[in-house]
């Protein structure tokens, strides 16, 4: 999907449950997030609207809430910032264990009223990580 086809999506509120944005350009990811967060009605933000560093916290706690069902509202929004573990790019600094096998669960059954957006912007998308279809190969074991 394009930068343009995504916000023609957000526009009309009928956004996707995953998104994964790429990218080293700041000015387009920042134009991306503002839409994103222009979604939620601004009365709702404060319960249905978080971001997660993913280089301090947890990728389970994002999932968690991800999986809750939104406050009073339509949809959640959770933006999970510096998602370096789907890339090439190494953190030897961080101490923080990320739940891949809660992603690849999450990824094959999204909760319909959150919309979740990695953000992996430095770096280049690792093909090796495993991939949605190897997950449910392993579940059906």
């Amino acid at each position: 999907m394009t930068y343009e086809t995504t916000l023609a999506q957000l526009a009309k509120k009928q956004p996707a449950s995953i998104y994964l944005i790429t990218g080293d350009q700041p000015y387009l990811t920042q134009r991306l997030k503002a839409a994103f967060i222009e979604m939620i009605p601004e009365a709702e933000r404060t319960m249905n609207y978080a971001s997660y560093d993913m280089e301090t916290t947890p990728l389970a706690s994002a999932l968690d809430d991800a999986m809750s069902a939104p406050f009073f509202g339509e949809k959640r929004l959770v933006f999970i910032e510096r998602a370096y573990f789907l890339t090439t790019e190494t953190h030897k600094g961080s101490k923080v264990e990320h739940d891949m096998d809660g992603l690849m669960s999450y990824l094959t059954h999204p909760e319909p009223t959150s919309v979740v957006v990695f953000f992996a912007n430095s770096g280049k998308l690792d093909s090796r990580k495993k991939s949605c279809e190897d997950h449910q190969k392993k579940q059906q074991k």
